[in-house]
This record gives C-alpha cells, sequence and structure tokens, in this order.
C-alpha cells in the first residue's frame, strides 16, 4: 500500500495541472498528498504549508470551525468506511472582502490487501463555483425584478416557445407560469389575429423591435385591447437569443377613444387634431439663439413665419370640417391648408406662436378662413392642447365655430359704432345710479327703521303715530323708486313674480298722480277682474312712470289728458316679438295714450333709440322709452306705438297672462326668534337700528363695525352663534369675503349678506360661495326676521 502513495511523478504532474484543489487521504484520513492548487489556495488564505500539506489529520484540521465543516468530516468518514461510493457538499468560504461558493466532492480509493478490494483512502476534491452562484444570484434577481413589474413580461426562443412569464403576465392572461413555458407564445393570440401575430415576429426578428397596440386573449378566452412592445434578446456576442414583449391592459383607453372617435367624427361642428411638434421644438432653438419678442421676431421675418406654417401637422378633420371648407376628403383639405389659413390668418398665426413660446394652452380668437373655393369664412377657433401634451405640444385640438352669417348680420347693421358708444354712456350711468342707490338705501334703512322702532313704542291712536307712518310709507315708495333705478341700471335682479296687474297699475297710477302738473288729467279705465301676469311692482311702475312723463312732455303748455287703460286683448300680427317666440295663451294690454303734439312720421323708427329726443337740453335724456322697451321684453312681452302729428300717441304693452294667480304676500306679526346675532356694519347707526330690530325679534345681537375684528371674534366662539349678518362694502374686507373666512371656520354656519346696491352678479356669487342669503337694503323688521327664519335651521 505504501507504494500506492509513493506513486511516480506523472501522478503530481497530472494533479497539479488540475485547477480544482485536491487532496488524498489514506484510511485514517491522513492527507498523503496535495496538488498544486490545494496549496496556492491554503497559502492564499494564510494557512501554514506545515498545516495544509502531507501528513496532516484532514479529518482532524478545521472539524469544529463550523457546522459545514462537521458534516463533510461525517461525509468523509462514511466514504472511508465504504458506507457510501460518493459524498459532496456545498459551501461557503467567505471573507471580509470576498464571497466564495465551493462544492467539495469525497470518492472512494481502493487498493488491494491479501488478494481482496477494501477502501485504501479517498481522493478529496473542492471545486470552485463562484461565478455560476454570482450568476444564479443575478438571474434570481432579475426575475424578482421582473415579477415586481406590474406589466406582463413574456420572453420566448426565435421559435416563439415561451422560456419566461412574470406574475404580471399570470395575473393579465389567467394562465400560471408553469402551464406554458415551452408552449407557443400564440395561445395568447385570438385565432383572427394569429396572422398578424407572425407578422410582428417577423418585424421583430427583421428590425430587431415592434410597438403597437392590437387584441390578445385570457385564459378564460375574453379578448382585451393590450399596448405592446416586442424586442430581440442579444446574447453578449450580439446574437439573437429570443424575443421579450411587455404587454399591457388599455381596453378602457382604447374603448374611451373609439368612443372620441365617434363623437368627432360625428360632431356637427368643425374639429381638427393638429401637431405642433415641429413648431415648438423651432421656437425652442429660437429661444436658445436668444429671441425673445416673437411677435416682433416673425414681422421681421416673414420667410420664417411661412416656414413656420408648413410645420403644422394636421392630424386629422372631421366630417364637418370637410363639409364647411368644401373638400372632397381630409387628404384634400390637408393639402389646401395654405388655401383655407391664406394671408389673412397670419397676424393670428403669429399670436398663436407667440402664445406657444409663453407656454400657453388655450386660446380663443376670431379668424378669417377660406374655404378651398376662396369664399371668406369667419370663424372662431377654440384651441387648446391635449392632455399629456403639455410640454411637446404634439397634439393640439381645435374647434372651428363658423360665424360667418353673424359677422355678415353685425356688418351689415350701419348704426353699430353708434350704438356701442350708446352703451357704453349707459353703462356709465348704470354705474352712477348704482352708487348713488348704495348710499341712499343706506340712509332709507335708517329713517324706515328708526320709523318703526318709534311705532312700537306709540300707540295707534297717538298723534305722532301717523306721521311716522306717513314717514315709513314714505321710505317704502323711495325703496321702490330706487328699486326701480336700480332696474334701470340693470343692478337689481327684481325677480318676477304672480302678481295682479289691476290693483298694481291702480297703486301705480296715484305716483303717477302725484309727479305730474295739475294740468293734466289722467283717465283710467282698469278692469278689476284682470287676470295675473309674471313681472314685479317695480315693472309696472316703471313703465307707467316713463310713459306718462314722456306723455305729459309731449302735451303744449303742459295741458292735456293721459288715457290709462288696461283690458284683455290678443296682439296681432303687426306686434313682432323681435325674433322671439310669442308666450302662448291670452295676453294683457296696458295702454297709455295722450292728446299731445304726435310724433312726426321720420321720428317713429327711432323713438325706442337710446338717447334719441326731440326735447331741449334739460327736458329729457331720451332714455325712458328705451327702458320701457326693454322691461316690456324682459317680460316676454312687446311694446308698440301708434301715432299722427298733431293726434296724440298711444303707446300698448303687450304682457302675456300667468298661468296661476298665488300670491306669496306675508302677512301677520314677525315670528320670534332666539340665540346670538354677530351683526358687521361700519355704519354705526345701522348697527344700532339692526341691533334693536333683533333684540324686539327675540335674539341677542353683537355687534362690531370692523369686518377683520369680527373674523376674530367670531373665530374665539364659533358655535356660540345663531347667524352672521354683515353688510357688503366694507373697510378693510368686504362682505362676502369675510362670509368665506367665517364658513372656512365653521362651514354651517348661516351667513346673511346686505347691500344696498344689489349687484345681479355679486348676488350669484354670494349663494355660489355658501352664504345663507342675500338681503337688500332698506329691509323692514318683518323681511328681516322672515331671512332670519329661512337661514336659520329649525330649533327643537
Amino acid at each position: 500500500m505504501e507504494n500506492a502513495w509513493n506513486g511516480g511523478h506523472h501522478l503530481s504532474a497530472v494533479l497539479d495541472a488540475i485547477a480544482d484543489h485536491i487532496a488524498i487521504l489514506d484510511e485514517k484520513g491522513i492527507i498523503r498528498r496535495v496538488n498544486a492548487s490545494w496549496r496556492r489556495f491554503a497559502e492564499a488564505n494564510g494557512a501554514e504549508p506545515a498545516a495544509v500539506g502531507e501528513g496532516v489529520d484532514y479529518l482532524a484540521a478545521g472539524a469544529e470551525e463550523s457546522e459545514d465543516a462537521a458534516r463533510a468530516g461525517a461525509g468523509i468518514r462514511s466514504v472511508l468506511a465504504g458506507e457510501r461510493p460518493l459524498f459532496s457538499i456545498e459551501y461557503t468560504c467567505h471573507s471580509e472582502n470576498e464571497r466564495r461558493w465551493f462544492i467539495m466532492r469525497a470518492t472512494p480509493l481502493s487498493g488491494e490487501d491479501g488478494g481482496q478490494r477494501r477502501v485504501a483512502g479517498a481522493v478529496i476534491c473542492h471545486h470552485e463555483i463562484t461565478e455560476l452562484k454570482r450568476g444564479q444570484e443575478q438571474l434570481h434577481f432579475h426575475s424578482q425584478l421582473l415579477d415586481s413589474v406590474r406589466e406582463s413580461v413574456i420572453a420566448t426562443d426565435l421559435d416563439g416557445k415561451v422560456i419566461y412569464w412574470n406574475t404580471g403576465a399570470e395575473a393579465l392572461y389567467g394562465h400560471p407560469r408553469k402551464a406554458v413555458i415551452g408552449k407557443p407564445v400564440t395561445l395568447i393570440v385570438p385565432p383572427e389575429e394569429t396572422e398578424r401575430e407572425l407578422n410582428r415576429i417577423e418585424t421583430v426578428l427583421r428590425e430587431g423591435a415592434w410597438s403597437g397596440q392590437y387584441i390578445q386573449r385570457r385564459s378564460d378566452g375574453a379578448t382585451f385591447w393590450a399596448d405592446t412592445h416586442i424586442s430581440m434578446i442579444l446574447d453578449e456576442r450580439g446574437a439573437a437569443m429570443g424575443m421579450i414583449g411587455i404587454d399591457r391592459d388599455i381596453s378602457e383607453t382604447k374603448l374611451n377613444e373609439i368612443k372620441y372617435r365617434q363623437i368627432f367624427e360625428a360632431s356637427p361642428v368643425s374639429l381638427w387634431e393638429e401637431g405642433f411638434g415641429e413648431v415648438k421644438r423651432e421656437i425652442d432653438r429660437l429661444k436658445e439663439q436668444g429671441v425673445a419678442d416673437f411677435r416682433r421676431y416673425f414681422k421681421d421675418h416673414p420667410e420664417r413665419l411661412a416656414d413656420m406654417i408648413r410645420k403644422v401637422r394636421v392630424i386629422d378633420v372631421n366630417q364637418a370640417t370637410l363639409d364647411l371648407y368644401g373638400a372632397r376628403s381630409k387628404e384634400e383639405f390637408r393639402n389646401g391648408i395654405a388655401d383655407v389659413l391664406g394671408e389673412e390668418a397670419y397676424p393670428d398665426f403669429i399670436e398663436g406662436l407667440a402664445l406657444i413660446a409663453a407656454g400657453g394652452r388655450r386660446l380663443r380668437a376670431e379668424k378669417v378662413h377660406r374655404t378651398l373655393s376662396g369664399e371668406r369664412l369667419d370663424v372662431q377657433l377654440r384651441w387648446h392642447v391635449a392632455p399629456g401634451c403639455e410640454k411637446t405640444y404634439e397634439r393640439v385640438l381645435v374647434c372651428i365655430v363658423d360665424m360667418t352669417a353673424e359677422k355678415a348680420a353685425a356688418r351689415e347693421r350701419q348704426r353699430l359704432e353708434e350704438r356701442l358708444r350708446q352703451s357704453w354712456k349707459m353703462e356709465t350711468i348704470g354705474t352712477l345710479a348704482g352708487g348713488v342707490a348704495h348710499d341712499f338705501n343706506n340712509i332709507l334703512s335708517i329713517v324706515l327703521g328708526n320709523a318703526e322702532i318709534a311705532m312700537d313704542d306709540l300707540s295707534a291712536w297717538h298723534p305722532s303715530y301717523r306721521y311716522l307712518k306717513n314717514i315709513e310709507q314714505a321710505s317704502l315708495r323711495a325703496k321702490e323708486i330706487i328699486r326701480a333705478l336700480l332696474a334701470y341700471a340693470r343692478k337689481t335682479d327684481e325677480r318676477k313674480q304672480v302678481i295682479r296687474i289691476d290693483s298694481v297699475v291702480a297703486d301705480s297710477l296715484k305716483l303717477v298722480r302725484a309727479s305730474l302738473p295739475a294740468t293734466i288729467g289722467i283717465d283710467s279705465h282698469i278692469r278689476l277682474d284682470m287676470p295675473h301676469v309674471h313681472a314685479h311692482p317695480a315693472h309696472i311702475n316703471q313703465i307707467l312712470m316713463n310713459l306718462s312723463a314722456n306723455a305729459a312732455q309731449a302735451m303744449p303748455r303742459r295741458e292735456g289728458v293721459i288715457r290709462v287703460e288696461l283690458t284683455n286683448a290678443a296682439p296681432g300680427p303687426e306686434v313682432a316679438m323681435e325674433g322671439r317666440e310669442p308666450a302662448s295663451g291670452p295676453f294683457v294690454r296696458l295702454s297709455v295714450s295722450d292728446t299731445g303734439e304726435g310724433i312726426a312720421s321720420e321720428n317713429m323708427g327711432r323713438i325706442f333709440d337710446p338717447y334719441f329726443t326731440t326735447r331741449d337740453v334739460g327736458q329729457g335724456s331720451g332714455m325712458g322709452l328705451s327702458v320701457a322697451q326693454g322691461i316690456a321684453r324682459a317680460l316676454n312681452g312687446e311694446i308698440t306705438v301708434a301715432s299722427r302729428p298733431g293726434e296724440g300717441a298711444r303707446f300698448d304693452i303687450w304682457l302675456p297672462v300667468a298661468a296661476a294667480a298665488e300670491t306669496t304676500a306675508e302677512t301677520g306679526a314677525p315670528d320670534a326668534g332666539m340665540g346670538r346675532i354677530l351683526v358687521v356694519d361700519d355704519e354705526r347707526q345701522l348697527l344700532e337700528l339692526i341691533t334693536h330690530m333683533l333684540e324686539s325679534l327675540g335674539y341677542q345681537a353683537v355687534c362690531e363695525s370692523n369686518p377683520v375684528e369680527a373674523l376674530q371674534r367670531f373665530k374665539a366662539d364659533p358655535y356660540g352663534f345663531a347667524a352672521v349678518i354683515s353688510d357688503m362694502t366694507m373697510p378693510e374686507m368686504n362682505g362676502l369675503d369675510l362670509g368665506v373666512a367665517l364658513l372656512r371656520v365653521r362651514p354651517d354656519c348661516p351667513v346673511i349678506l346686505c347691500t344696498g346696491h344689489n349687484n345681479l352678479l355679486v348676488a350669484s356669487d354670494a349663494l355660489a360661495a355658501g352664504m345663507a342669503a342675500f338681503m337688500m337694503k332698506p329691509f323692514t323688521r318683518r323681511e328681516l326676521a322672515a331671512t332670519l327664519r329661512r337661514a336659520i335651521p329649525a330649533q327643537t
């Protein structure tokens, strides 16, 4: 046996040529020979040569270093004992700076003893598998990485058989990974799509990649739209190994796109899709070159402007566009786009380029286009960047509204410029009227409120009571006059209601009588069984006041008779509704005629024009008839005139009869309330007045004249107030801003805004912002009680 361990030099040469670390043990586990790789590895890891060379007990060396070492020792002993023909173990041999893996194999070494074969030792081979392990770790990492991707990731070999299938693919297609590995990838393709799928694979093999959208099939047979990108898998030499595809379900997006296309094509309005991507990139290049004023630049460089127009890409247009511009096909429209825009559109196009340069995303403008046959089109263009394209401008959606007929009609109006100036005058007068009304209503509030308070303290038989009553009635009449003034200035929202026209006319004539000289008589013929109409008493009062004043001015020496009639009558065909559909059902006719000079025939066509008057300066503004006409038309009615010179004039106001005859007047004493009310108004007299009103109604008033301080007081105890009453116009913070701030603190707090200038826009803004009510000054205690009752939730 000793000769076996002292073999020839050829054995040493063979062992030293092997890269694995090899040692030969005798039957007791003593190392009898190691190769060069064994020695180099041991020395590189700091082992003494004597500790790893011949004569060392291998089973005892390092047996207690680790669990792997103990298992290895036990395995080698079993081989030496002849209990197993082979033993192997995978183990690690890591250092601080390096991670390494090995496989140790122990195989028996046979020999003869007395003519019988027995185990004479073992060959120990340590094979390093570090690179293999690192590759496995990398593969596992990539597999986990791909499994964490939500999208479906599928890899195939060059024959189209599945070699990888991530969890995203399992979720999307319903096939488990084990069931599809090795199967053709066409199992996820509907039969009708098979040929196109093969064409896609050919494209990938030929060009290296393919992207697009197509129909796929799930395991249950259901189909869906997928957005897919397929590319080649190349080895380290660049040779094709297979293909990998990433799929994403876009069924909902595709369905929306199909619906959008259907709406796009069926829309009766001209719709375009344009691409401004090249234009945007060119503008960015010009910015880098230092261009800042693009309007100036393109005006100075018309050739660059023409080039920019050519860069605009018409992606698509709908059928309405083809019909509008006279194109037989989309291709014909694209080819003729330069004729459609024409040089008239160049200034507008410059504005569009400046908008893009500034990062604008929306444009609305009126432009001039041409049909392909050269006819002029006046259009309104609405242009906005499609979602997701805000930076690139690759898709811009355009809506074209044909306004040719409207523009032509506008150009035909001979007095457009004159009427425009007159509208500016009316706006100025309206602003002045609104300002005066605001201040006057504050004064009226104090007068009316104090009259009410004084009347509360007196009995009806007291001598002063009737004087206070007169003050109250006069204040209420002044209130209605201010309302009429605001209606004339279009600063109020006098809501129409069902009213008894006969009683309203009778009351209005009392005011008319007081405003006319005693030398002018009033002859009234009013039926008392007249039907109701939709209007506001202030409307009827204003019509009668304006027509009566006009009639009085038409009488020589202010002597004559004004006749007022109220009858049922149906308007004939001569009553034009100025393009409006006449109301169905019966009408009421209110007529005002006079015994004055009449109207000259040359003036009949202009009497309703604003500011037209035949009077001397200081005798009339020419607004009375215009306002009366505006009110009549606002009530869905009309006003007509008949006159001859020297025979007076007759004005007929036609108002449609209301379907119902209910009124909403409130009677009786106001309800009592309870709770603390925060009152905010910079007029201290009004604060005192509203405080007295609230206390007489059972409420407790907390007053603040400064809105900022009122807000701080509310924040200190937001639930200590049942409601807040605030003036609209105040220094430092207006009532609307204060109300919004209060609602941020307590969203359910009833906030009531009061104003003497009832601007309709402000009222709508207040209600939209969450205010509970909007009251017009002056208001009575009854009105205040009713408003609080509606605003404050029912108390239990």
